[in-house]
């Protein structure tokens, strides 16, 4: 456990379940964490050539996947956050019950589920194969990116000014919400889908 302390990952090396709790964990060049849980302010920082499993984010803490840091299976919960920044990469991320995951510009998310309330925000990023379900909300803002988004079960999808949505599928009570000087291209709308 690492509290109110600071643990590094160097090449090499393997962190697996360490528990974070307003403490930081760098993982660096090499180095490889696995199943890390944070809260209460726990920080998780990937930096280059860092990776990171399956880690969990809830009730405030926060995972930021840099320049060429890769996090794969994250599952974000309760008032945390993940950030991928320039350069960094997130596959399977799972936002849930209030959690949120924001990719900021040069940054690329893959395969993210956002769902029960959580909220994906594609801030000059890139989004590709985003599920949206369950009252949830992913918003494309400017020079934002989102590809092959799939909306359903009452999920949203809110396309701001300057943000691209491209092969967006909108099913089961989704919605997709197109601002002005916004896009949206090659959308499927199914029966008793929405699109504003």
């Amino acid at each position: 456990m690492v509290l109110a302390g600071s643990e590094t990952v160097f090449t090499g090396g393997v962190a697996i379940g360490t528990m974070v709790t307003t403490g930081v964990q760098t993982v660096s060049s090499g180095g490889v964490a696995s199943n890390v849980i944070l809260s209460s302010g726990g920080l998780q920082i990937l930096l280059s050539g860092g990776t990171a499993t399956g880690t969990t984010v809830s009730s405030g803490g926060f995972e930021h996947v840099s320049a060429g840091a890769v996090a794969s299976s994250t599952t974000v919960t309760g008032s945390g956050n993940q950030m991928v920044s320039s350069g960094g990469v997130a596959s399977g991320t799972v936002v849930v019950s209030g959690g949120g995951a924001i990719v900021s510009a040069g940054g690329v998310a893959f395969a993210t589920v956002v769902s029960a309330g959580g909220v994906d925000q594609i801030a000059g990023g890139v989004g590709i194969g985003t599920v949206i379900i369950g009252n949830s909300q992913e918003f494309v803002s400017l020079g934002g990116v989102a590809s092959g988004t799939t909306v359903t079960s009452l999920g949203g999808q809110f396309v701001r000014s300057g943000g691209t949505a491209s092969g967006t599928v909108i099913s089961g009570g989704g919605q997709q919400h197109v601002q002005s000087a916004a896009v949206a291209i090659a959308r499927s709308l199914p029966a008793a889908a929405s699109c504003r």
